[in-house]
Order: structure tokens, then sequence, then C-alpha cells
């Protein structure tokens, strides 16, 4: 099957990349060979195309260790001392620093991706994806800049391993976090030993934007109420921020990250390399479970915008967070509870209005009775005393 070429900075619509992946898809499998020892053959690829240096995995290890040295002290010396100057609340002492630590991170570490992959102007993947495999080569050297980017990212994702098990607060899908990290660290590592630092470098910018609307959405929510009062510019802030991480998830993961990531690693490797794509399998693959892992994200984002209409939450809260679990149930049963009492009541209020009723008209035909009786009885009494009362005699 033909694979059908596009010229550049060109990006499909959803049905023809769905196509367009699946002839790609088709394309390799027809000319891959799945029998036989595959697994073996998978490890000679991988000791005849990974290209790394013993030096790049120390540099790895180390700054690893560095990040989270540095998160240790900066939460101690600097995030913990500002959530208390603050008057933070304790139940929201314990995750200012975890949110102020990546805020000021991502923040850093995304900057300097778009000023590496859109602003510096020596590549061109954002604006046209396809570029990517301009002059790929199977162990071609890798840029600096993006040499550090991906050293950077590298170990930060392999602290975030030790930070989600012993550092961060656990959550309802921190298992699903601490597999997204051991598969971001695969994606980068295998990118950068099959030398797709290009498609690597594009993945983390449309990504870790949205990291930094996130937490800079927690950090305002954390922050809109202290010390007993209600701050409003921090409330405007966190749903500003929220609102702004809503759309960047659906444009930056859900809209360009299949159309231009999938798009030029599945249809635009086979278009645009000559030789035969080293992990190119795998490495789509790992991709695609990556959007997948997306769009489970995203069922996060409509629960709580499905909530919200439906009057189950008023605050800005992390739906993922335990405790805005229990808060939640606590205020539906709260809210339950008050329509049984206000049923209750309105079916006492008519029941007594019928007893009321009742009581009022029998205690108006009991009277009416009673009154005609006794003046019945009077009537009948005196007009009988009167007719039948015996003549005294007369004493002469």
């Amino acid at each position: 099957m033909a694979i059908t070429k596009h010229v550049d900075g060109y990006m499909p619509g959803y049905f023809e990349f769905l196509g367009l992946t699946y002839n790609a898809f088709s394309e390799y499998l027809s000319q891959t060979n799945c029998s036989g020892n595959w697994f073996l053959q998978w490890l000679q690829d991988l000791h005849h195309h990974a290209h790394y240096r013993s030096l790049d995995l120390i540099v790895v290890v180390v700054l690893a260790i560095v990040w989270t040295l540095l998160r240790i002290v900066a939460t101690k010396h600097i995030f913990e001392p500002l959530a208390e100057y603050l008057q933070v609340q304790e139940k929201n002492r314990g995750k200012f620093p975890e949110s102020a630590w990546k805020f000021l991170f991502y923040s850093i570490t995304w900057s300097y991706n778009i000023y590496v992959v859109v602003c510096c102007g020596d590549y061109r993947f954002f604006q046209n994806a396809l570029s990517v495999w301009n002059d790929w080569a199977p162990g071609m050297v890798i840029p600096v800049d993006i040499y550090i980017l991906y050293m950077i990212q590298c170990s930060f994702y392999l602290h975030s391993v030790y930070g989600t098990c012993f550092m961060d607060a656990w959550r309802k899908d921190s298992i699903v976090m601490l597999f997204h990290h051991f598969l971001t660290l695969a994606l980068i590592w295998f990118s950068y030993a099959a030398r797709y630092h290009n498609i690597g470098a594009l993945v983390l910018l449309l990504h870790d934007v949205t990291d930094v609307e996130l937490e800079f959405t927690k950090l305002n929510t954390y922050l809109r109420i202290r010390n007993s009062k209600k701050y409003a510019i921090h409330e405007h802030l966190a749903n500003v921020g929220f609102l702004l991480f809503a759309i960047s998830w659906f444009v930056f993961r859900l809209y360009w990250f299949p159309l231009k990531v999938l798009y030029c690693s599945g249809h635009g490797a086979l278009q645009r390399v000559v030789e035969p794509v080293p992990f190119w399998f795998f490495f789509n693959v790992l991709l695609w479970i990556l959007q997948f892992m997306n769009i489970y994200w995203f069922q996060f984002i409509i629960v709580f915008l499905y909530k919200v209409a439906t009057g189950q939450m008023n605050e800005l809260e992390d739906t993922r967070e335990y405790e805005a679990e229990q808060r939640a149930q606590a205020q539906q049963k709260s809210l339950s509870a008050e329509l049984k009492l206000k049923d209750t009541a309105n079916g006492f209020l008519k029941m007594d209005g019928i007893v009321a009723n009742g009581h009022s008209h029998l205690l108006e035909a009991g009277k009416e009775a009673t009154g005609n009786g006794f003046a019945t009885g009077d009537g009948v009494g005196m007009n009988g005393s009167t007719h039948h009362q015996p003549t005294r005699p007369k004493t002469e």
C-alpha cells in the first residue's frame, strides 16, 4: 500500500489522520517479519541503533539527585515558611510546596523549550511537523540546546518517580502518574538513543504548558482562603488558570499532539526516511499510549465541569484529590438531607392543615349539635315542665 505524501507545513484533519495512521501501520506490519524470535531481533536492533554514552546516564542520575535535594531544601527553607507566612489553610500547607516546586520548574523548562523550538529560529518543528525528519540519520549528532533540554527533562522525570512515591500528596491517579513517569522516561531515552530528539522536543513543548497552568491554578486555589478571609483576586486567578488549563489541554494534547506528533512519527517517518526507521512500531505505540493517557486525564476536567454545571461543586477543587471527593460526597449528603427535611416539613404542614380543618369542622358540628340538643332539651324540659307540672292543691 502506497503512503500518501504531503507538502511541508501540512496538518491533516482528524479523519484523514486516522486513515493515514491505519495505512502506515498496515504498511509497516506487511513488510515486517513477525515470526521467529522477534524479541531477540528487537534486542539486536537496540544494540545496532541505540546511540548513547555512559556519560549521558551519569548526567541523568546526578541531575535527578540534584533536583531531589533542591526540592527538599526549597521546601524546608522557602515554600513551607512561605505557606506559613501567607497563612495557608492547614489542610493545604502540605500541598502548597509541591505545587510551588512544580510550577517553578515547569515554568523554567517550558520557557527554555519554547525558546529552543519556536523562538530561536533554528528549528521549525512546530510550524512544520514533518521537518523533524530533515537530515535525519542514525547516530547523528544532537544539537547542544536540545541535548541540554533532554538531560534536564529525563532527569526530572526520574526524580518525579521518587517524588510521586515519597514526596507528593497521594491522589486517585497517583498509580497512573507513576506509569506516566516511566512511560515518559522510556520515550525520552529511546527517542534520544534512536535520534528522534526533534520529535521529543516537540512532545515536551506540547505537554509542559498544561503542567504550568495546572500548578498555577492549584497555587491560587490554596491562597484564596487564608486566616478565615477569602481573597477574590486568587479566586479569579484560579478560575482563569483553570479555564486556560482546560482549553490548552484540548488544543495542545488532544488536537496538536495527534495531528502534529503522531502524524509525523507515524505517517511522516515512512514518507520522509528512505531507510527503515529503527523502533518505529515500538516508539509509535508508546506515543499512542501517552495519547490515551491524555484522554484519560481529560475526563477529570469533564467531570469537574459537569459537577459545576449540576451544582454538585461550588468551589474550584482538584477532583483527583481524595479530600475533594469526600467533601463532594458530604455536600451531596447534606443537600439530600436538606431536601428530605423540606419534603417532611411540607408533609407535616399538609397533615396539620388537614387535622386542623378536621378538628374545626368537628368542633363546629359538635357545638352546633350540642347547642341544638341543649336548646331542644331545654325547650322540651321547659315545655314538659310547663305542660305536665302537677297542680298544687289549694289550701283553704
